[in-house]
Order: C-alpha cells, then sequence, then structure tokens
C-alpha cells in the first residue's frame, strides 16, 4: 500500500470546501434576492417568511460542513495509525476508508476510499481495531490489510 493519506486528505479538504462555498454562495443569493425585492410589503412579507426558513436551513447546514472542515483541517496528513481511529486509512480487500467526516466515495491515486465519520455506524463497529484484525458490517465481513 502506498502512503497516499496526504492525497486523501487534500482530497478530501477540497471537496468540503466547496460544500461550505456553495451553502456561502446560495446564502449570499437567498439574502440578496430578499433585499431587491419591488413587491408590496404584504407580499414581501410572506415571500420572505419562506425564505427566513431556508436561510435558516443553510445556515445549519453551512455551520455543520465548516465543523466537518475543522475536523479535517485537525488530521495531521504524515500521522500514521496502528489502530482505526481518527484520520486512520483502513485498507481492506473490498474497501478502504478514511476515517475522518462523511465525504462518500473519492478517488485518490487510482483507488477509491469511503471518508467515513467517527459518528458512522461502521466506525463503531471497526473503532481500534488493528492490523489483521477482522469486522463485520452489513452482513460483510472485512480484514483489515494495513492501516496507514
Amino acid at each position: 500500500m502506498n502512503n497516499s493519506k496526504p492525497s486523501i486528505l487534500k482530497a478530501c479538504l477540497d471537496f468540503q470546501q466547496k460544500q461550505v462555498d456553495r451553502f456561502e454562495s446560495r446564502l449570499d443569493t437567498i439574502k440578496a434576492d430578499m433585499n431587491s425585492q419591488d413587491n408590496s410589503p404584504s407580499q414581501t412579507e410572506n415571500r420572505n417568511t419562506g425564505k427566513l426558513e431556508v436561510i435558516a436551513n443553510y445556515e445549519k447546514e453551512l455551520i455543520f460542513a465548516k465543523m466537518e472542515l475543522s475536523v479535517l483541517n485537525s488530521i495531521r496528513p504524515d500521522s500514521t495509525s496502528d489502530q482505526v481511529e481518527l484520520g486512520a486509512v483502513v485498507y481492506t480487500k473490498d474497501l478502504n476508508f478514511f476515517i475522518s467526516v462523511s465525504v462518500g466515495k473519492i478517488s485518490v491515486d487510482g483507488k477509491e476510499f469511503i471518508g467515513i465519520s467517527t459518528q458512522a455506524p461502521i466506525y463503531k463497529v471497526m473503532k481500534g481495531l488493528k492490523k489483521g484484525d477482522t469486522f463485520s458490517f452489513n452482513e460483510n465481513t472485512y480484514v483489515i490489510d494495513e492501516l496507514l
């Protein structure tokens, strides 16, 4: 296994930063739209009420995305793990995992990795395991071939 942890982390950071940027852009657009309406007060009030709810939801998502970005920024790309923990890269025959935040599948150096959060059910099953250990999840059994 090659040491692609810095590349995996960078891919996750890039993905998460794009998420943050999308939420910020969308919020800016909605707020600008609210401020530029030329409708009568009663029509503006009704439309703005719905938009305020949308803004509140986007703001929650933005806060969460920024928290996940912060988690990623806390991971040292040059560190190695001898057990499954935050920041570990877990290689198995079937799937490879990056214990970080939930970014789904990413492709790095020709290999696929699944970014999973420490809150994910599969993480709870593999937490603390070491190279050579076995774990089962969703009726699949995995052997940890390598840890970075």
